[in-house]
């Protein structure tokens, strides 16, 4: 009978359970005066009694056991998946600080590639003025005047780039640690 009250106080409130416990009392005690009624023997019904408690406890102790087990189970999967989601954290930060390196080298690339074709195109109209070919000479004090003024921004605008650049590595560094 006790055991049923178990049962209860796992599935329904505290309230409930003591109600159980008085109707299971007023149970056992009818169940007392009727067996004395019918003369049933005692000791029989003691012994069926002690059976059906040993059977259902250990019916209750294998559930626990496997609830348990599962349990374990769940949390020792939840470890490994919050493991293996460190790692990729880690992972995925490596790649983050080797996709800074990579754009910033990138961006040398190509500043030093238009250092280099501007250079080109210098040489080529110093050439063209050593081969005799020369033209008007408006036309080459305004080019000569143009390419000074270019040259003045690309100065700037370098200058710009680099800070600018700088800028944006530092942020991004400051990103990531924050993420962490």
């Amino acid at each position: 009978m006790y055991i049923y009250c178990i049962y209860y106080y796992e599935k329904r409130s505290y309230y409930t359970m003591l109600n159980t416990i008085i109707k299971s009392k007023s149970i056992f005690q009818y169940n007392k005066n009727y067996l004395e009624k019918n003369n049933v023997n005692w000791f029989q019904h003691d012994e069926k009694r002690k059976y059906v408690i040993i059977k259902e406890s250990s019916q209750l102790q294998a559930m626990i056991l496997r609830t348990t087990k599962r349990i374990i189970e769940l949390e020792n999967e939840r470890k490994i998946l919050q493991m293996e989601m460190q790692s990729e954290y880690k992972k995925v930060d490596l790649l983050n600080a080797l996709l800074i390196k990579e754009n910033k080298l990138i961006g040398e690339k190509k500043e030093a590639l238009y250092q280099v074709s501007f250079s080109l195109q210098k040489c080529e109209m110093k050439l063209e003025q050593i081969k005799g070919h020369e033209r008007d000479k408006t036309e080459a004090e305004k080019k000569q005047t143009r390419i000074e003024e270019l040259q003045a921004v690309l100065k700037e605008k370098t200058a710009t780039y680099k800070l600018l650049q700088n800028q944006i590595v530092s942020l991004e560094v400051r990103l990531i640690f924050y993420k962490k």
